[in-house]
């Protein structure tokens, strides 16, 4: 990661009613940053804005760094809209709340870290301006200087840039080309064509993985509901013993009861920690590699546009050659010049472009993979240790219990520690 000159703190939501009778509720996020860069004549800064400004701003950098690969922000999610028409304080959507906040404090910090876009004016804009501005600034039209000559080529080569690379290609060949890629090697456009198949299967396989993980995730939750009402049931023939009497097996009971319910507890923590730590983590690079496709495919239809003009210009030459001793051509000759002229200029541009777009996407992809294997392997790690937390502390919690079921003791205030 580059040098940390940004410190980012995406504070806890807050709703706010629509203008209209039909307008539907939304959140509102308060982001404080703090930075070093000498660009910011203030180094403490703090707005707010909405997810659809997340949006908004996101997208504007697609447009400005098209070669970049450009951090992903959380999707918008169905039942998060359905929650703002019924006002759902539910777990659900509160999670889905939560979890929002930390994925666009995670797309800020990742956005803070690249080199090129921390320097970015949009950037800037969006952490510097206030909502008035800020909703003027979304309505001016967005500065071109980032925009790659492809966009205006029209639909002349439409056929062209549908055309695809070398479908032929094993997942052998394609990660042979992603690892020429990342190794700064010798890169053609075939070799670009088998890194975005790479970036397909690694994409596909993330998302595989993280449904795995959140499948162990709601059976924790599931787990927890079970242990509740297994607690639930203890205590209720605890309570009907008791009418004998209370007994050693009265305290028994009524003691397994409050152990299961804080055994549910537990459960529930265990999954909110894989969610945040895994769960999440996995998503980030699902999009990460939504982002890396997004990049390489305008990578791919820039160099399909280069071999558009080029055969543009064979054909106009073509032309010209045709009537070059041709009587009474002149004018047609002088004209065909012209275009050829504007054509070689044109393909000159393109040409130079796609070279600055390689040379930045080598980049792109170099510091993907490095980012990459240090956060998998965390990842990794962070799910190890999880196991472990919680296995010992399920462990400590049935070691408290055993006396109990053994020797009849009195029920303990805390079976569980809280540490």
């Amino acid at each position: 990661m580059s040098e940390n000159v940004f410190e980012f703190r995406v504070l806890e939501p807050e709703e706010r009613k629509g203008g209209g009778a039909l307008d539907l509720a939304y959140w509102m996020y308060r982001i404080r940053t703090s930075t070093t860069l000498p660009m910011y004549p203030r180094k403490e800064m703090e707005v707010v804005r909405r997810y659809n400004d997340f949006v908004w701003f996101r997208t504007q950098l697609c447009e400005a760094y098209p070669y970049c690969i450009i951090p992903p922000i959380p999707e918008k999610e169905v039942h998060g809209t359905f929650n703002k028409i019924v006002g759902s304080a539910s777990q659900s959507a509160t999670r889905t709340r939560d979890y929002r906040q930390r994925a666009l404090k995670k797309f800020l910090t990742r956005v803070g870290a690249h080199p090129r876009l921390r320097t970015a004016q949009l950037l800037q804009e969006f952490l510097e301006m206030d909502e008035t501005e800020w909703e003027r600034r979304m309505q001016a039209p967005v500065a071109g200087a980032g925009r790659s000559l492809r966009n205006s080529i029209g639909d002349s080569v439409g056929q062209v840039l549908s055309r695809t690379w070398n479908d032929a290609q094993t997942l052998e060949d394609a990660g042979a080309a992603y690892s020429q890629a990342v190794n700064n090697g010798a890169v053609d456009m075939t070799a670009w064509e088998g890194t975005r198949r790479y970036i397909k299967q690694l994409d596909e396989s993330m998302k595989v993985l993280r449904e795995q993980v959140q499948v162990l995730v709601d059976r924790r939750r599931n787990t927890s509901n079970s242990l509740h009402e297994f607690g639930v049931a203890f205590e209720k023939v605890a309570e009907v013993d008791g009418m004998v009497g209370q007994s050693s097996l009265t305290r028994v009971l009524s003691a397994v009861g409050q152990h299961n319910d804080q055994l549910s507890t537990l459960y529930v923590e265990h999954a909110n920690d894989e969610t945040k730590q895994v769960v999440e983590t996995l998503s980030y690079y699902h999009g990460m590699c939504g982002s890396v496709r997004a990049t390489l495919k305008h990578l791919l239809q820039s160099a399909h546009h280069v071999e558009a003009l080029a055969r543009q210009l064979e054909g106009l030459r073509a032309q010209r050659d045709k009537v070059l001793d041709q009587v009474g051509q002149a004018a047609r000759r002088a004209k065909l010049e012209n275009e050829i002229s504007e054509q070689e200029q044109l393909l000159e541009r393109a040409r130079q472009e796609l070279t600055d777009g390689e040379a930045i996407f080598k980049e792109e992809i170099h510091r993907f993979h490095r980012d990459k294997q240090y956060d998998i392997k965390t990842i990794l790690k962070m799910f190890a240790d999880l196991q472990i937390k919680y296995a010992g502390r399920l462990k400590q919690s049935w070691e408290k219990l055993s006396p109990l079921l053994t020797q009849g003791q009195p029920i303990s205030d805390h079976l569980i520690d809280d540490d």
